[in-house]
Parts: structure tokens; sequence; C-alpha cells
């Protein structure tokens, strides 16, 4: 089963759903604190403090991180399990992950985050996000809820779809489903004066996008939502996923990544992760 199937599943019974967020004190590691406890107030589940502190910071500042954050998880039921780890953060993070199965890992940008616009997380978020056995939620901005989702779905991403779908439920977020098809796919399908795929049309074509499309179709009726919320574009994909972003007022972006750690730098994923100016959940499409 893929970690993504795993994680639809601990969405759907929340109960044992397992999040883990890390900080290492920064305001944006807080503000991922934050989102995790509001998480686990809305779905279930335990949750699991990590923070992470160098050798050359000390035992002083480890316990300073560590109070503040217990202060933003003071109301969280059942009490958050609060583990410091000594270290570099992004190495400490991962061995604590390959050791401790969760679900889902929450992070922001740490302390090496530096100057940037909003997409900007630092090279120690986005090894995590690169390197992580499993799904991550990478908090950006000052948005304080989920209220807007978009969701990337290319083939076989039906997991992806699932997990969306069930965070959307239980969160309360409206959503929307993109996939991106070849500029010479189906132009006959494009609606009158515009540059979307007519998705009644797709759906009717008895192709392998309609049965796609049939099935995406059936996870969203699942939770509450109808195939209005479907959308179909030509073009190409990280093109018109950053398009998207930029012209709607989105607060998450859902994309799948079965990419090895080595492969993904290349990925469309990776430029989702790194150019997006809204939180990024990247979910983990391979098997554990």
């Amino acid at each position: 089963q893929s970690v993504a199937h795993q994680l639809a599943t601990a969405l759907g019974s929340s109960t044992n759903l397992r999040l883990a967020v890390a900080t290492d004190g920064s305001i944006f590691g807080q503000r991922a604190v934050r989102t995790a406890a509001q998480l686990q107030e809305m779905i279930g589940g335990a949750l699991t403090v990590l923070v992470t502190a160098s050798g050359r910071e000390g035992v002083a500042k480890a316990h300073e991180i560590m109070k503040e954050a217990a202060e933003l998880v003071a109301d969280v039921r059942p009490p958050a399990e609060k583990t410091p780890l000594v270290g570099y953060a992004d190495e400490v993070l991962l061995n604590y992950l390959h050791e401790h199965p969760c679900n889902l890992l929450v992070v922001g940008a740490f302390g090496d985050r530096g100057a940037g616009g909003a997409h900007s997380v630092g090279p120690t978020a986005h090894r995590l996000v690169q390197e992580a056995p499993i799904s991550v939620l990478l908090v950006k901005g000052h948005r304080p809820a989920l209220r807007k989702m978009l969701v990337c779905a290319g083939v076989e991403d039906e997991a992806v779809v699932n997990v969306a779908a069930q965070l959307a439920r239980a969160t309360g977020s409206s959503l929307r489903l993109l996939h991106v098809v070849p500029p010479s796919a189906a132009p006959y399908l494009l609606e009158s004066g515009s540059n979307t795929v007519n998705v009644e049309a797709a759906l009717a074509q008895g192709t392998r996008l309609s049965s796609m499309l049939h099935e995406w179709e059936g996870m969203l009726k699942a939770q509450g939502f109808d195939r209005s919320a479907i959308m179909v574009q030509p073009g190409s994909a990280p093109e018109v996923i950053l398009q998207r972003t930029r012209e709607d007022d989105y607060d998450l972006v859902v994309i799948g990544s079965d990419s090895s750690p080595g492969h993904f730098p290349g990925s469309i994923a990776n430029t989702v992760v790194r150019f997006a100016d809204q939180s990024v959940l990247l979910v983990r499409a391979h098997k554990r």
C-alpha cells in the first residue's frame, strides 16, 4: 500500500492519524506548529511536536523553543507529545521519521530561509520535502486557515485525489481539482471562447481521460463534492498550475509525487513547492 493510501485511510478514521510538526523556533516554524494544532483539532489523531536545536545553540535555547512550542499546543487533545532533537535539523528530522512512522509532517521554513518572496522556504525545509518518507505539508505565508484548496492531479493520482477530498471534507475547505492535458489532446473538447476543456463532454467520451474523470468524480462525491469541482486545462502542467495559484485565492495547493529524492528536483511537484506562494501539501505516492 502506498504512503498516500495510508494517509487517506488515516484521514478517514482520524483516530489513527499520526501528525508530526517540526520547528526550530523561527517565526515560520511556529506558524507550522499553529497549523498542525488546528489540523489536529479539526481532524483528530495524535500530534507530535519535534523541536530542533543545533549543538551550538545549547540546552538553554532548546528549552526556550520547547516552551514556546508547548504554549502553542497547550489546548490540543489528546495532549501533544513533545520531542527535542539536537543536531542539523534536516538530518535529525529525517532520521526520526524513518524510525517513528507518521502519516503527515507539517513544516514551515527554518532559520536558514533568508530573504525572499512568500514562496521562499530555504534549504532545510526543501530537503525535508524532497527526502521525507511521508507526505509533507509545507506551510507558507500568513494564511490562518484552509478555506480554499487546489488539487493538481495527474494520471494515476487516485490516491492524491482521495487524500485531498478527505482533507477538504475534514477541514471544511472548498476544493477545485485541476488536471492539465497536453495542448494537442482533444482540442474539440475546448469550451467556446475558453482555454478549459468541457468536463461534461470529456466525461461522455468513453476515453482514458473520461474513465479517469469518472473515478475522480466518485471520490469527490463520497466526500460531498460534485463534478463542478473538476477543471481540465491544456498546457504545460507547471505553468498552468502556477498560473492558477496566482489568479485564484487558494490557501493550499495539493500535488502528488512518486519521484525518488534524486529525481524530485526535476519534477512538476518540485516546481510547485519552490514557486507557489501558498502552502503546499506534497502527497507521497510511492509504496513504503
